[in-house]
């Protein structure tokens, strides 16, 4: 991989159209509680969202992405706990599906959250990036934005910045920063990028791992 320039920013949002032409989707209300698992009980199938419920995100882009709601028993069937929730399915740079175990991969974000937790993935299944659609229409040498969370790397995209979805902070390493995720030294390969965003969260100026991270991801991309 060649040397590339690391910073650490927040972008402003320019237009790159990833808009589809799509029907109308309903709005499904989150109910607040989990409801218990009949396995003899066929689930509805998956229900669309509408961008009211994650601002800054289009109709379009949300369907485009596969992003639906789930209720518990498909959750279960899923990641074996009964969060039910938002499902953000993994897909590789090519579009089709992560797989773990056999299954498509991904993960839900919970209706009812709980102290320690928004996010559900199955039990032993490694921390991937989220890549969302529509990557592949960026061009080789565009700058990369890599940032904490699925619904923040989907609104990029749809703005025009070719950004990655990180699990957490640290999301862009494995072995405690021994070596670089897989799907994101992928896009890095792909692109080869004279410039690397770090983008943090509101904290990022009172959080010490950011700058922790940010110095690992430095030196891995270096490398």
């Amino acid at each position: 991989m060649k040397t590339t320039k690391t910073t650490h920013t927040t972008p402003q949002m320019k237009t790159h159209d990833t808009t589809e032409t799509t029907p109308q989707i309903k709005h499904e209300t989150a109910a607040p509680t989990p409801q218990p698992v009949n396995p003899t009980v066929t689930p509805p199938a998956p229900a669309p969202i509408i961008s009211t419920i994650r601002p800054g995100i289009s109709d379009a882009m949300l369907q485009r992405a596969g992003i639906c709601h789930i209720d518990a028993q498909t959750a279960f069937e899923r990641t074996g706990q009964p969060y039910r929730g938002l499902w953000i399915p993994y897909r590789n740079l090519d579009g089709t599906d992560m797989i773990h175990a056999g299954k498509s991969f991904g993960r839900i974000r919970m209706d009812v959250p709980t102290d320690k937790q928004k996010y559900h993935q199955e039990r032993k299944s490694q921390v991937r990036a989220y890549l969302a659609p529509g990557l592949m229409e960026f061009p080789k040498g565009a700058p990369v934005y890599l940032i904490e969370g699925e619904f923040k790397a989907l609104a990029l995209v749809e703005a025009g910045y070719l950004a990655v979805g990180l699990g957490g902070i640290h999301g862009f390493c494995r072995n405690h920063g021994a070596v670089l995720n897989e799907d994101v030294k992928v896009v890095l390969d792909h692109f080869q990028p004279e410039l690397v965003h770090f983008v943090g969260d509101s904290d990022m100026c009172t959080n010490y791992q950011f700058s922790d991270a940010a110095i690992k991801l430095h030196k891995l991309i270096n490398n």
